[in-house]
């Protein structure tokens, strides 16, 4: 399932860069059940001048990515304001959401089994 943000441009290659690289990550995913679930988000370095275009991205650990290498991601911000706790370690900068994300064809059966009834505060509006 491929969800492409309408404020970003690609080109073809980029989209089958993303997709390919998810296939390689589910391939993976079917010898661990850990993988399973996993989506896959494009991403690039970017500077601190085009942070407010664009979402940043936390990773789960303190380090600077590999190209072409898939990590972890702890926090997503679209378009922060304050994005100093960002910054990637070394040479500066910042890991830039790209506005394509694939997600597992089972995304809506399984958002649907983890949602929960809505409990009652005793607030009426």
């Amino acid at each position: 399932f491929l969800v492409v943000l309408g404020d970003h441009l690609f080109t073809p290659g980029c989209v089958q860069q993303v997709l390919r690289a998810y296939a390689d990550l589910a391939a993976s995913g079917r010898s661990s059940p850990q993988l399973q679930w996993i989506g896959l988000t494009g991403a690039c370095i970017c500077s601190s001048a085009e942070v407010p275009t664009t979402g940043l991205l936390k990773l789960h650990e303190a380090r600077r990515p590999s190209p072409g290498v898939a990590v972890m991601v702890s926090q997503m911000e679209e378009k922060p304001v304050r994005y100093d706790h960002f910054e990637l370690p070394g040479p500066g900068g910042y890991l830039c959401h790209v506005g394509l994300d694939v997600l597992p064809a089972t995304i809506f059966e399984d958002l649907a089994h983890q949602q929960r009834p809505l409990q009652s505060t005793g607030d009426s509006e």
